[in-house]
């Protein structure tokens, strides 16, 4: 295991990462992280890679109006194709 870190909660509740473990772990500024506590009350931070909620492919995922879809199920949506490829256009 590492040597421990040491960060101060800033007055609205955020924590910098240092810069030498982001760059360790290739964690550009401005990437999302996942957040998750434990039963053990121990905070776990990891860099979220994004998933398509249809088929929860990571391969090309874009986020369109806040939901992370693939390329593949983004076309389905837009000409309405249900998931088991039906064409649903009227």
């Amino acid at each position: 295991m590492n040597k421990p870190m040491y960060k101060k909660v800033s007055k609205v509740g955020g924590i910098t990462i240092p810069s030498q473990l982001r760059h360790s772990l290739n964690i550009p500024k401005g990437t999302a992280v996942e957040i998750r506590t434990t039963p053990d009350d121990e905070i776990i931070i990891k860099k979220h890679i994004p998933t398509c909620l249809c088929c929860g492919a990571a391969d090309n995922v874009k986020v369109i109006n806040e939901v992370e879809l693939c390329d593949e199920c983004a076309k389905k949506f837009v000409i309405g194709v249900d998931t088991d490829g039906n064409d649903n256009e009227r």
